[in-house]
């Protein structure tokens, strides 16, 4: 028995519209204070 839905054709494809890494890089420098505190938290939080 075949599958009815195999040869329907797609309207729509979803894909990404970004890289994995696609840094922003005027993001990190606006938010910049931001990531040290997390990276410091972390950091004190592990070697503590």
């Amino acid at each position: 028995m075949v599958d009815s839905k195999v040869n329907e054709t797609w309207g729509m494809v979803i894909e990404r519209q970004r890289r994995l890494l696609d840094i922003n890089v005027r993001e990190v420098i606006r938010y910049r204070d931001l990531i040290w505190l997390f990276v410091k938290r972390d950091f004190t939080t592990v070697y503590k």
